[in-house]
């Protein structure tokens, strides 16, 4: 289900992304609704908010580092029982992926999202999936996870 899941996301992701560079670079801005959400192209050479601009090399170190660990855990089976964990696992890796790949290939990620009512950085499918994922995760381990209590063993045992 996880690889799954990962290959639909990233691949709606990327098809997104193609499809709006083609719509939108070089043009102006479409307006959805209003002044209020906006289709505009931007390419964003670092990461989150523009941080770390034109740092493609430790932007992709670290990314990969961060999303193989993260994969590992998942793929692991660690959380299968849950599936609220495996959902928003998967959403945050492949918006991860979907991000990594812009980065990889074409030195920066293609934004287009744009909510200029509250002029909101300019955001992807990608992105949507790594918070709306990490939100997920989150509530998971907030208010569902319980780690398994110890068994009592004669070194831990007073009785």
């Amino acid at each position: 289900m996880v690889l799954a899941g990962v290959l639909v996301l990233v691949g709606l992701d990327q098809l997104s992304k193609w499809f709006m560079t083609g719509l939108l670079k070089g043009k102006p801005a479409i307006s959805l609704v209003g002044e209020l959400l906006v289709l505009d192209y931007a390419e964003n050479t670092g990461i989150s908010w523009g941080l770390l601009p034109d740092q493609r090399w430790l932007v992709l170190g670290v990314t990969g580092v961060v999303l193989a660990g993260f994969g590992g855990v998942l793929l692991s089976g660690r959380f299968r029982n849950s599936r609220l964990a495996t959902v928003g696992g998967t959403m945050v890796l492949a918006g991860g992926l979907g991000n990594l790949i812009d980065r990889a290939f074409n030195g920066f990620v293609v934004d287009f999202i744009y909510v200029r009512a509250i002029n909101f950085p300019v955001f992807n499918i990608a992105d949507c999936c790594v918070v709306c994922g990490a939100i997920v995760t989150l509530v998971y381990f907030l208010f569902i996870y319980k780690d398994k209590e110890k068994e009592p063993t004669p070194e831990n045992n007073s009785e």
